[in-house]
């Protein structure tokens, strides 16, 4: 019990506002770091998939038409 105590004693000293403020800081600068893919980087990013009618599959040949149809629409 002795151990609780002196943490609740801890954070109502200036020096544990002070580490508490800190650390609250630090978690708000990390949120803000966050990455996203832009729709105009999608087009920079994507190669259209060319389809080997002889070899591939007829549903590999249209999961690659439907892949490319969303670039054309996407991408002008």
């Amino acid at each position: 019990m002795k151990k609780y105590a002196r943490i609740r004693r801890f954070w109502r000293t200036w020096r544990g506002l002070i580490v508490l403020g800190l650390g609250l800081l630090i978690l708000i600068l990390f949120a803000g770091c966050t990455t996203s893919i832009k729709g105009d980087s999608f087009c920079l990013i994507y190669r259209p998939v060319y389809a080997d009618y002889e070899n591939d599959t007829p549903e590999t040949i249209r999961q690659i038409d439907a892949n490319n149809m969303v670039y054309d629409t996407l991408c002008p």
